[in-house]
């Protein structure tokens, strides 16, 4: 009867534990402060998000600090010892221009380690609620807890105050570094400008008829004042004047009552986040400026309350938010999810894809043939006349297309057993020339006007410029589904279970001298009577008395 106690205790922590993982894996690790490592985010209320110098993504939320490798998140708590996080309620984090990574939290600052150890930071000073970090351009760490401003004493390794909001009789809401190096603080009831170095006041502006909720500054040194119940005030801190939004803005019909949270720069302009009113695009120089619901936004809003905005090295938006984590806008997305190739091309297999000189994009798809997005916006299907190739096989699959700069393409048909050269002309494709090749894979022309064309076979094939057949080039026996025209002016072949091979045309190339054309007639012979495709050899009649393998 003694052990039921321990055996219901022991259910219960199972029971808890498994309650625990029913969302998410995760596992312990031993190193440093021993992270979780879990595929899910610690909390959906995101505070912060940075990059370290490794690209991994750091991650504060209001239970834990996370860093994201691409594939789980590590997930760092505070513990009963001190080599761990001050608390769990982590309210920014930031990479200096040291590679140093800071995390402070609502019970004081940590340093991580590039091992994932923590250091905790000694701090002087009473409200140990750090909820904004900066670092100037100079290199100073400047941490804000709204009732003081606090720098990191480098000598010393501490966090001292440089200033109590006391002093000034005023809460700091934002702490900003302009571009010529001023350090501005947004307060309730006024806009300060210090030297970052002395903290010796050099400007104070009494913001009037009504205190500030928010203060941001633009990329270009203009500060956003929003207050409840005003118009959106700016005022420019490299000219300390009052400024005005841009004409584009002023035009747009409700914007100056919009009160702007986060300030973030984006892609050519700058992104605006108001709670009431969502996500604003601006480029003033382009005199735009467009919200949300508008057709050409650079990207789809997330569904959910916005807490900050992160764009890492690869130029990828992090978006969190007060409830529901993150989403993420990637950048090598960005050219698509505006156009309407996204729905013209839903559900067909694309091949190779390629733009000619004039910018038409020509797209290869396997059982469509070939498309044609041009210059202005027309989407059309190429009839290049393959119903029936070489092999008697009805599809009209275009495996490869090669753009060149003389403004001729080259498309070639692998189950057509075609190659042509082609043009964009007046809104539709012409074909130009016309050549039996079996089984192309990939087609490409030198500088020198010789045309290059690997296929399935044990063939690598050329036609020299004024010629009228493709001939092989005796560079490569293997398959070989790979060609390219090296700057050099050299053709570099990749072929299966064989080393790469690169050759100067028409030079190197011991060519074979019998008409493709022909001997491809005589090779159909073969195939249809021995039904092989690998092991068959080509006789070649019409006066030629050569023989080549396949």
């Amino acid at each position: 009867m003694k052990k039921f106690p321990r055996i219901l205790s022991c259910i219960l922590l199972s029971v808890l534990l498994a309650a625990s993982c029913s969302d998410s894996e995760y596992r312990y690790v031993e190193s440093g402060c021993s992270p979780v490592i879990s595929t899910d985010l610690s909390n959906n209320n995101v505070n912060s998000i940075c990059e370290d110098s490794y690209g991994h993504i750091w991650i504060a939320t209001f239970r834990g600090l996370n860093k994201y490798d691409g594939r789980e998140f590590h997930q760092y708590y505070s513990e009963a010892d001190t080599l761990s996080l001050t608390d769990n309620q982590v309210k920014a984090v930031m990479c200096d221009s040291k590679g140093r990574l800071w995390a402070s939290t609502v019970n004081g600052p940590c340093l991580i380690g590039e091992d994932g150890s923590v250091v905790r930071v000694p701090y002087e000073n009473f409200n140990r609620n750090m909820f904004e970090l900066l670092e100037s351009p100079s290199g100073m760490i400047i941490g804000n807890t709204g009732t003081s401003l606090m720098r990191y004493e480098e000598n010393d390794g501490v966090f001292r105050t440089v200033l109590h909001g006391e002093d000034i009789g005023d809460y700091i809401l934002h702490a900003m570094f302009s571009p010529n190096g001023e350090l501005w603080l947004g307060c309730m009831n006024s806009l300060r400008c210090f030297n970052a170095l002395t903290m010796t006041e050099r400007e104070s502006v009494p913001l009037e008829d009504g205190s500030a909720s928010n203060c941001c500054m633009l990329p270009d040194g203009r500060i956003f004042i929003s207050a409840y119940g005003r118009d959106l005030r700016v005022y420019n801190s490299l000219t300390h004047r009052a400024g005005t939004i841009s004409a584009t803005a002023a035009s747009r019909r409700g914007y100056e009552n919009v009160r702007i949270s986060l300030v973030h720069p984006y892609m050519d302009g700058v992104l605006l986040y108001s709670e009431d009113d969502g996500l604003f695009f601006e480029n003033a120089e382009k005199g735009m400026l467009m919200d949300q619901n508008d057709m050409g936004f650079p990207f789809k809003v997330p569904d959910f309350k916005i807490s900050t905005l992160f764009t890492d090295s690869k130029g990828n938006l992090w978006i969190g938010s007060v409830d529901q984590g993150f989403e993420v806008v990637y950048s090598y997305k960005e050219p698509f999810s505006s156009s309407p190739l996204t729905g013209l091309l839903e559900n067909r297999s694309v091949e190779n894809v390629a733009q000619d000189s004039e910018g038409n994009v020509w797209i290869c798809t396997m059982s469509e043939g070939l498309w044609i997005y041009d210059t202005e916006g027309r989407f059309s299907h190429a009839d290049l006349g393959l119903t029936s190739g070489l092999l008697g096989v009805n599809k009209s699959e275009v495996s490869y297309v090669s753009c060149q700069d003389d403004g001729s393409v080259w498309v070639a048909s692998g189950t057509g057993s075609k190659v042509f050269r082609c043009r964009y002309v007046g809104g539709k494709v012409v074909k130009q020339e016309s050549y039996d090749v079996l089984a192309p894979m990939n087609v490409a022309q030198g500088a020198d006007g010789s045309v290059w064309v690997t296929t399935a076979f044990s063939q690598v094939l050329v036609l020299k410029k004024g010629e009228r057949s493709f001939v092989p080039a005796g560079i490569m026996n293997g398959f070989a589904p790979g060609l390219v025209m090296l700057r050099g002016g050299k053709v570099l072949v990749a072929a299966f279970n064989t080393p790469f091979r690169t050759a100067k045309p028409l030079t190197e190339c011991s060519v074979r001298g019998f008409l493709f054309q022909n001997a491809t007639k005589t090779l159909l012979t073969t195939l249809n009577s021995h039904q092989s495709f690998w092991n068959s050899e080509i006789y070649c009649f019409g006066g030629l008395s050569k023989k080549a393998k396949v």
